[in-house]
């Protein structure tokens, strides 16, 4: 059985409401006492007046409600984009995490896993990766540390990394790649997740998808625009330097991306479409956070252990990171 709720104040304001009710009755007698006119024909102005009535409050009803729908949906996008730029923020608060990061290439059916954790306190993280698919020769998985915006591969997995094929190489255990040098270092740069992170601060237009799970946890997926100077600009300012490089590795000034959040604001999934350049494939690059609070420690390799990719090349480094 349906109920019909009737409404006797449709203006919000009883005075008004019942002031206007009652036209079609003084239309009614107003043509029949002042006009004289036939029964019928005032009959017929009440009613006509009735109809008219109704149809004037229900416009402006209907104008008020899609007004305050229309402010309604404003501040919910605005909400929502202030969500989806704070979610890298908010999940830093978690301390540390593991990720699973995955990258993929237009044209090709390969995809690059790797796995790894991240310090969100003190911007380090490690994870291991094949050689070959951040563009390097060897064979294996190359072990990766982030620290102080620097970059260290082992060498045990490259090819030519050993003391036989280079002198210089002899006592050392890893390769040091500075992205300032490097303007952002292509494909090792994308696999940094600093990068992803740090682009959220730059996202400019927002919509909301659907909700979906990310590994058991309900989110909301977000299709997000974000703009790579607006990031910089909107970071900390002893981080834009190092936020400026990390998100240089993307490849482009505006950057589209897939933005999963869960219901404490936290990020929990993003993928970046990354734009062909000369230093980048057309693609995409995804991280996944999980086990959040998971404890993380990543230590800068003794100086000693370490090379820099310039004294490999035979020139000397200019521009140095920690260590």
């Amino acid at each position: 059985m349906i109920t019909w709720t009737q409404n006797y104040d449709p203006v919000n304001f009883w005075p008004l409401s019942t002031a206007l009710s009652a036209l079609p009755v003084i239309t009614l007698f107003f043509a029949l006492v002042v006009l004289r006119t036939r029964v019928w024909v005032s009959a017929l102005c009440g009613m006509l007046m009735a109809v008219l009535l109704a149809l004037v409050v229900a416009a402006v009803v209907l104008a008020t409600a899609t007004a305050g729908t229309g402010v309604a949906a404003a501040r919910d996008t605005n909400s929502d984009l202030e969500r989806v730029s704070k979610s890298g923020e908010e999940l830093a608060k978690s301390s540390g995490a593991k990720f699973r990061g995955t990258t993929t290439t237009a044209g090709s059916d390969a995809k690059v896993t790797f796995d790894g954790s991240f310090d969100f306190e003190n911007r380090a993280g490690e994870y291991s990766v094949d050689v070959a698919s951040i563009g390097l020769q060897g064979r294996g998985k190359v072990k990766v540390l982030l620290v102080g915006g620097v970059m260290y591969l082992s060498l045990n997995a490259l090819e030519g990394g050993d003391p036989m094929s280079n002198p210089a190489l002899a006592g050392k255990k890893w390769l040091k790649l500075d992205p300032k040098v490097f303007g952002g270092g292509g494909e090792i740069g994308q696999s940094d997740p600093k990068g992803s992170l740090d682009a959220l601060r730059g996202a400019k237009s927002v919509k909301r998808v659907r909700s979906e799970n990310v590994r058991g946890t309900s989110t909301t997926r977000y299709r997000v625009t974000i703009d790579a100077q607006q990031a910089v600009d909107n970071a900390p300012e002893n981080q834009r330097a190092e936020v400026r490089n990390s998100v240089a590795a993307l490849g482009s000034d505006t950057i589209p991306a897939d933005v999963w959040v869960d219901g404490k604001g936290r990020l929990r999934k993003e993928r970046l479409h990354i734009a062909e350049s000369p230093t980048n494939a057309k693609g995409t690059v995804a991280f996944e956070y999980f086990d959040l609070g998971a404890g993380v420690h990543v230590e800068e390799p003794p100086a000693g252990e370490a090379i820099d990719f310039l004294e490999v090349l035979g020139e000397s480094p200019t521009t140095g990171g920690s260590g």
